[in-house]
């Protein structure tokens, strides 16, 4: 369970040293977006602990990748640049349900008539909307309609079929003022980053997901310390020493107080619980717990990890290590007792 998480974490956000956000990307973002989130997706997959997570991939996880590969063109290992999104607060949808509301612009080497007919093959329709090809993947349950368009040979733009009308439509500005300075700041100083000028327990239904998952993860940020929290911008930028930085601004200084005594108090349990058998905590768990360090400045919590990045590419290895010899020692079904040979029954009378 531990190695699953930390893969999934790394997955999504390792990264060599960082530069600004291709300015392109930024231009195009909404001026009322409420979040933004970006990724050098080229960097991540140039790192060395991306490189240890893919040698250690399972055979259907790669089975999986060769099978996109082959039915798209594409690549994501090579092909896929840079992703920029942008968040929005959720609005009633049809019968009640809730729309993911955002927009993404990914950047990258797309064969569009592959795409084109991989999303045909998997069940996916085509509109036409201001002279462009508007496509709508296989719907999923319980969210609203997700749609694709190409604004040139390199660049992808998704999202809930509301905003990537409205963004066609010119309906927008360009992100400008504070955000977008932000924005700058931030996506310069990390490899995968974020800010938000809301709260977390307002955009938490806007991720796309399953519902459990969802459920599970607005009850634990809709709670009475994070509704406190009024904005957040950080990330993580890997290289030798792999950075996490996040500051979190609160309503109060007291509430920046409050939030920092909770979490080091959740952080000292966790780096001293031992645990017993399957259940125990991996040493680097333990060691990336204890180099957490947090401190206030007026109304914002400012928290901080360096790790080696060595040490993580040995962690991966350890754990990949131990995976495997637990599903190697696992006891298998006993063999089914085999009749007696004539021989056995006469000694046994």
């Amino acid at each position: 369970m531990y190695l699953l998480r930390i893969r999934v974490l790394f997955l999504l956000a390792l990264a060599l040293p960082a530069l600004a956000a291709d300015p392109k990307l930024l231009s195009m973002l909404p001026s009322d977006a409420e979040a933004v989130i970006g990724v050098d997706i080229r960097a991540v997959m140039r790192s060395g602990i991306t490189q240890e997570l893919m040698r250690t991939a399972t055979t259907a996880n790669m089975s999986e990748l060769n099978e996109m590969i082959a039915l798209t063109g594409m690549d994501p290992r090579t092909d896929l640049h840079e992703f920029v999104a942008a968040g929005f607060a959720t609005t009633p949808g049809a019968a009640g349900k809730k729309d993911a509301n955002g927009i993404a612009f990914i950047t990258g080497n797309f064969n569009q008539q592959r795409l084109a007919a991989a999303m045909t093959s998997k069940g996916g329709k085509k509109t036409m909307y201001k002279g462009r090809e508007l496509w709508m993947p296989e719907a999923r349950a319980g969210s609203g309609p997700d749609v694709l368009t190409f604004l040139d040979g390199n660049t992808l733009l998704a999202g809930d079929e509301r905003h990537v009308k409205r963004y066609l439509d010119g309906a927008s500005a360009p992100l400008s003022g504070g955000l977008r300075t932000r924005v700058d700041s931030v996506s310069g100083r990390y490899d995968m980053w974020m800010v938000s000028v809301v709260s977390p327990a307002t955009l938490v239904d806007s991720v796309s997901g399953k519902q459990a998952d969802l459920d599970q993860a607005a009850g634990a940020l809709q709670g009475d310390m994070f509704q406190k929290i009024k904005q957040v911008q950080g990330g993580l930028k890997f290289g030798p020493q792999t950075t996490f930085g996040l500051e979190m601004i609160a309503t109060t200084a007291e509430d920046a107080n409050a939030l920092m005594n909770v979490l080091q108090f959740f952080q000292s349990m966790m780096a001293g619980a031992g645990g017993q058998g399957a259940n125990q905590m991996p040493a680097g768990i333990k060691d990336m717990l204890s180099s957490v360090r947090m401190t206030t400045q007026d109304k914002t919590l400012l928290v901080s990890m360096n790790v080696m990045e060595q040490d993580i590419v040995n962690f991966l290895k350890t754990a990949a290590t131990k995976s495997t010899t637990v599903e190697n020692d696992s006891p298998a079904s006993p063999a089914p007792r085999s009749q007696p040979k004539q021989e056995e029954i006469l000694i046994i009378q």
